[in-house]
């Protein structure tokens, strides 16, 4: 998968590496539930959802664009 860049997204493949910022963001109670997924309670949970994402290769992490 390759990058895609709009101009205020990047939407690009996972990495092991953004597992605390998955984290950060999945284990609030207002994100999960309207999701359809419960809120993750360790970094580490995370880390096995981006392996997932990885190894199927169907969706994007979304990163905001640094302002210049």
């Amino acid at each position: 998968m390759k990058d895609i860049i709009t101009n205020r997204l990047i939407l690009k493949p996972w990495r092991l590496s953004d597992s605390s910022d998955l984290y950060e963001y999945a284990q609030s109670e207002l994100v999960g539930p309207n999701a359809g997924w419960k809120p993750h309670k360790s970094e580490n949970e995370s880390r096995k959802v981006i392996k997932r994402f990885i190894r199927d290769n169907d969706s994007y992490a979304i990163v905001l664009k640094e302002e210049n």
